[in-house]
Formats: structure tokens, C-alpha cells, sequence
């Protein structure tokens, strides 16, 4: 569990209480409020030091405030109040306790964008469970890992989606909105502790199966708040939440800043940019958010222009690099819409950093600073700080930082060290304090030693004036580890020839695609971002190996991924040491720590890549993390030691124990 804040933590607030003036200024949630300094996560973090202590608390707010103002819209255009909502939620929570769940117990939910999957994630948090949304995108037998991984204790479902329930091995999946309506007996009033976890948000598993991150009150509360002290929703706003309830950016970019101001938020379960962007208008919608190919798709849509959209307001993308050309079409259309460039992940409950319309004109390429409660730190390989400009992994932390994975102390433990965060991402930090997102880790092509980022080819290949958008990843090259392969959708007439030479010549030759591939489209993942994995499935290479920023040489052509993301993992003196600790014997973190007088951060870094590498599992004895070499791996183990033991001799590179 997470310290508890330093701060002073005022009573949490019943269900009901009398009415307070829409007009007073009680929380920290406008543009130049105070910051304060709490205990988060063990670490120091800038917090807002008025606010709410529970998402249950921010509805009771507007519903003390704004009774009466609609608060959803739902897909068939019912529209509920503040008052009504929070009715619908109580009823909800004690019919969910009612049928035997007690505080932790999960809930699977499988639904349609609807206000009865609105409700759902109100009532687990009302309730003290955790939601579990189930993708509906995703084949059952994806269900089925979830469902067991989070040892769900009542699974619900909209109609269309209970067969699929069955498929993935619940026995009785029951009606989500007949479960919502029961009631039950009257709750306790108290709201439930910050630190909470009252939804898990599953990351797409492009490395592995995918983890749960824990959705917590505090860090919902402050991710909420964040947005608002930019947005500054009020009554007369609405926003069109395209985003399935179930993924982290509905809740925090949408659904909490509009009850922190009283603003109504459209519930959209569409996937037609058309149908999108007549919502936008008939609704009178002002804040709009989803990710950079949505927003390219709805351009197709004559009807995205100014005139048919004068209440629009801002309009933001994230979840992938925001092209300049997207943001140029977008300007182009609607000349008076100020645009935002969100960064975030599931981690940090959908911001981390935000460029607002300023930032994108002046400073191309930047997705901003850290928000107010937020701090980003750029470090080498081996967990050091880097100065300005440089570039390296981010790191963020502050209050936004989820408390760790479900289930998954050991995958917590690697990602989150003393409070920092290890996004995975590659970026450098200007002298003033933006951030330029360059490349996912996982996504960086490494040629023969020298770095690509497949963002910046990616950049570079749509503003040909014949390509529509494009995507990169790495292929295996026998001679220099890795090259570069690109998908591209056309727009014109284009040889792959043409477009091989348009980037050598405004980049480098290295950079040049090995492989062209003119498609179609994109495939996208359930929120439509790109998705790599089935790209490198379609080269019959998969994901490439996670590769240390500072690797001073490539590894041999071993002919397969796996094996090559062996070497690469032990080509580092660190990360082979600690596999010798740990051929014969399972260590925690602090043991290997004291043993080869490595940093923590440095330590579970190297872990992280020896996992990944398939060479390290992790098991929970007495509430520790240890670490070992998985038995499976270790005759082969044997002989790679040895090979590079071989290669290493004569040289004076030792590790200091």
C-alpha cells in the first residue's frame, strides 16, 4: 500500500449534503492554483492539496452543485441528470454488494459504450470493487486471461455480449443492466481510501501478456482535476466521450472534468467518423479528444469544418505522435479550434504532459511540459540523470502514478522506483522543460549500434505529398541486427522506390526502409492506435528485442528474435552478472542490491530486459519479489555464457564486484 498523503486529509463527505454555491472556488482546479508537496508512492509528489479524496466524491460534488444539469447523454439520446446519475450508482453499488461482494472483489463488465457501463464504473468505486471492462474488440478467449488474472468474482454483460462471456468460461454471466436496477440494503456513507483501487485498465500486451494497471482514486482525482486546469469545462459545455468507458482516457479526460465543472458528456459507441462528427454538431460539442488516426479518418468528413461546428472549442489527440500535417488539416478546417497534444499512459491515468496550442505552433515535435502535478526526468541506461537536449528514457512521477499491476508484484517492482515511473519511452527534455516523445523503447530500430526512431521516419514519410499515413517498425537485417520496414497507405501514385529515396535523402541512409510495403489501411487495436505486433507478425518477425539506449554492439546474426534478444540482454556486463547471482539461487531486489552494489533503479532495469529476454521469471515468497533463471534456459544459458566469455576475453571491462 501507498504512504498516506502528509497532508491534512479532511473528513470524507456522505452522499448527501446540503447545497453549495456553484460559484465558490473549493478546489485547486483552475490555472495557477497552489501546488503542495504530499508523500505518494513512498516519494515526494506535487499534489492539489484541495480537492476531492474519491471519485465518489467528485460526483457528490456536482450533484450538490449541478442537481438538475444533465450529466450523460446516453447512445440512444436519454439524457440523465447529475441528481439522477448518482441515484442510478447508489442503486447499483448495493445491488453489487447485495449479491455477496465485499471491498477488492472484481467485476468483469462487457458492454457498449452506454450510460449502464458509466454507471457500473461508478457503482464498483461507490462499492469499494474493482471494475474489470472487458475489451469488446477482443476475442473471448483474450477475456479468459483477464477474467482468471484478476480472479473476477461476478461477471456482467450487455445482451450481445453474454455468449461471448460463456466462451471465455464464466458459467452464469448475468445482465448488466438488470443486475445495476436491484438495489439492495443501504451502504455505509464514508467514501473509501485514496489509495484504493477501484478499476484495473489492461495495457495492450505488446510485450508480453498484458498487465492491469490499477486505476486509483487519488491519482483519478488529481488526473481529473489536471485536465480541468487547462479545459475550465463549465455548465454550458459539452464533451463526446468516443473512448469505451473502460479505457483510461474516457474517465479522466472526459467524464471527471466535466463533474468537476458541470459540463455533459455525450457517451458516443460508433465507428463511423460520419455519425462522429454529426454528434459533434447536433450535441454542440466543445472539448473532442481521441487518438491522431480518428481525427485523420474524420477528415474525409466534409462536414468537419468550422461552420457546422461553432461551439467546438478544443480539440486534442494522444495515444501516438500527433503529426504536423494532421495538426495542419485540422487548423485548416477549423480555424478557430485550439488544439492539445496529450501524453500519457494507462500508468499515469491518461496525462503525464499536455502541449496546449502554444506550445504545438512554437516548439514542433513537443508534447509539452509535465502537468502541475507531475515531474519528468530523462535517464541513460544505467539510471542516470541526463542534462537538456540529451536524449534518453523517460521517466515520470508525481501524483498521477498508478500504485503498480494487479497480480503482478514483480512487473510493478520493475516499473515503478521510488516513485518514478518507466514509461518505456525514449525522449529528450528541453531547457525549458518540454518533453519530445521520440520513440517507444520497444519501437526503436537499432542498425548496426546507431539509434532510429521509427517516429521520425514515420513523420518524414507522411509528408510526401502522395502518402496518406505510414508506420514503422524494425526488421531482422543478418548483417547490422536491424532495418527498417515501412507500411505505407498511399494517396497518390508512389513506387516504394520513390519513397525509399525521399527518406535517405532528408535523413540518412541507414534510416532508408529496407522494406516497403504499400497497404490499404492500418491495422488499429481497440482504441485505433497502430498496432505494431500485427505489423511484425506480418514481416514473420515479431516484436523486436528490447535494446539498452547505450549497446556499443550489435549482436551476432543468430538467426531467430529469441536468440537474439538473449545476446542482447547478456552483451551487458551488468545484466550477465546478475544472471550468474541467479543460476542457482532466487534473490529479491534488495538482496541483489547489497550483493553487486548496483542502484535499485539500475537493478530492476536489468531485470526488466532479462524478462523480457525470456532468461528471468519472478515468483512472491513472503510478500518479496525474487528473481531467478528460469531451469528451462539454462543449458542453453550455459553455452551463451560461454560464447560471450569467449569474445569478452583479453579485453579489461570487469564489473566493480
Amino acid at each position: 500500500m501507498p504512504d498516506a498523503p502528509d497532508a491534512v486529509v479532511e473528513k470524507l463527505p456522505g452522499p448527501v449534503r446540503g447545497p453549495v454555491s456553484a460559484s465558490e472556488h473549493d478546489l485547486d482546479d483552475r490555472a495557477g492554483d497552489p501546488v503542495v508537496v504530499e508523500t505518494w508512492l513512498g516519494a515526494p509528489a506535487r499534489s492539489y492539496a484541495r480537492r476531492p479524496r474519491s471519485v465518489s466524491a467528485v460526483l457528490d460534488r456536482a450533484v450538490r452543485r449541478w442537481p438538475d444539469r444533465t450529466a450523460f447523454v446516453d447512445v440512444d439520446g436519454t439524457a440523465v441528470t447529475y441528481a439522477a446519475f448518482a441515484a442510478a450508482v447508489e442503486t447499483a453499488a448495493r445491488s453489487l454488494r447485495a449479491r455477496g461482494l465485499v471491498p477488492g472483489d472484481g467485476v468483469a463488465v462487457a458492454s457498449g459504450n452506454t450510460l449502464d457501463l458509466a454507471t457500473a464504473v461508478f457503482a464498483c468505486a461507490r462499492a469499494e470493487l474493482v471494475m474489470v471492462g472487458l475489451n469488446t474488440r477482443l476475442a473471448p478467449p483474450q477475456w479468459t486471461y483477464m477474467l482468471e488474472h484478476m480472479g473476477t468474482r461476478l461477471a456482467l454483460g450487455a445482451p450481445a455480449f453474454l455468449d461471448g462471456l460463456r466462451e471465455a468460461g464464466v458459467e452464469a454471466p448475468l445482465p448488466l443492466g438488470q443486475v445495476l436496477r436491484e438495489g439492495g440494503p443501504e451502504l455505509p456513507a464514508a467514501r473509501p481510501p485514496e489509495d484504493a483501487t477501484y478499476a484495473v485498465v489492461f495495457t495492450s500486451g505488446t510485450t508480453g501478456r498484458p498487465k492491469a494497471s490499477q486505476v486509483v482514486h487519488r491519482c483519478s482525482v488529481h488526473s481529473g482535476m489536471s485536465y480541468q486546469r487547462l479545459l475550465q469545462l463549465g455548465p454550458d459545455d459539452v464533451t463526446a466521450v468516443l473512448f469505451p468507458m473502460y479505457y483510461i482516457s474516457a474517465m479522466h479526460a472526459h467524464v471527471l472534468p466535466a463533474m468537476l465543472g458541470g459540463a455533459s458528456c455525450v457517451l458516443v459507441d460508433t465507428t463511423s467518423p460520419r455519425e462522429y462528427v454529426s454528434l459533434l454538431a447536433e450535441h454542440r460539442v466543445s472539448w473532442a479528444y481521441t487518438v491522431p488516426s480518428w481525427w485523420r479518418l474524420c477528415l474525409r468528413v466534409p462536414e468537419l469544418r468550422a461552420e457546422g461546428l461553432p461551439a467546438l472549442r478544443r480539440l486534442a489527440a494522444g495515444g501516438a505522435p500527433f503529426p504536423a500535417d494532421l495538426q495542419a488539416a485540422l487548423r485548416e478546417r477549423l480555424p478557430g479550434v485550439r488544439l492539445l497534444d496529450v501524453y500519457g499512459l494507462s500508468e499515469t491515468h491518461s496525462p503525464g504532459c499536455i502541449a496546449d496550442d502554444d506550445d504545438l505552433r512554437a516548439r514542433a515535435g513537443t508534447v509539452g511540459r509535465p502537468l502541475d502535478c507531475m515531474e519528468a526526468e530523462v535517464r541513460d541506461d544505467d539510471g542516470r540523470p541526463l542534462p537538456a537536449g540529451r536524449p534518453g528514457q523517460l521517466w515520470l512521477r508525481g501524483s498521477l502514478v498508478t500504485t503498480g499491476y494487479a497480480n503482478d508484484p514483480a512487473a510493478t517492482a520493475e516499473a515503478i522506483v521510488d516513485g518514478w515511473f518507466d514509461t518505456g519511452d525514449v525522449a529528450r527534455i528541453d531547457a525549458d522543460g518540454r518533453v519530445a516523445v521520440l520513440d517507444r523503447t520497444k519501437d526503436m530500430i537499432n542498425r548496426g549500434g546507431t539509434k532510429i526512431f521509427s517516429a521520425e521516419v514515420e513523420e518524414l514519410l507522411r509528408q510526401h505529398p502522395s502518402v496518406e499515413d505510414a508506420a514503422v517498425v524494425g526488421v531482422h537485417d543478418a548483417l547490422a541486427g536491424e532495418a527498417v520496414a515501412a507500411f505505407v497507405v498511399a494517396s497518390g501514385p508512389v513506387s516504394t522506390a520513390e519513397l525509399r529515396a525521399w527518406v535517405r535523402e532528408r535523413m540518412a541512409d541507414y534510416a532508408a526502409p529496407k522494406r516497403v510495403e504499400l497497404v490499404d489501411a492500418l491495422p488499429r487495436n481497440a482504441v485505433g492506435k497502430t498496432d505494431k505486433t500485427a505489423l511484425r507478425s506480418r514481416l514473420g518477425a515479431g516484436p523486436p528485442p528490447e535494446l539498452p539506449l547505450e549497446l556499443a554492439e550489435p549482436a551476432p546474426d543468430s538467426g531467430d528474435v529469441e536468440s537474439t534478444a538473449v545476446l542482447h540482454a547478456l552483451a551487458e556486463p551488468h545484466r550477465a552478472a546478475l544472471v550468474r547471482l541467479l543460476v542457482d539461487r532466487q534473490l529479491p531486489v534488495r538482496d541483489l542490491v547489497a550483493v553487486t552494489g548496483m542502484a535499485q533503479p539500475l537493478v530492476s532495469h536489468h531485470l526488466k530486459v532479462l524478462r523480457q529476454a525470456g532468461l528471468v521469471d519472478a515468483t512472491v515468497r513472503a510478500g518479496l519479489s525474487v528473481y531467478r533463471v528460469r531451469p528451462d534456459t539454462l543449458a542453453e544459458l550455459a553455452g551463451r555464457l560461454r560464447r560471450l566469455a569467449e569474445r569478452a576475453a583479453g579485453t579489461a571491462r570487469t564489473t566493480p564486484w
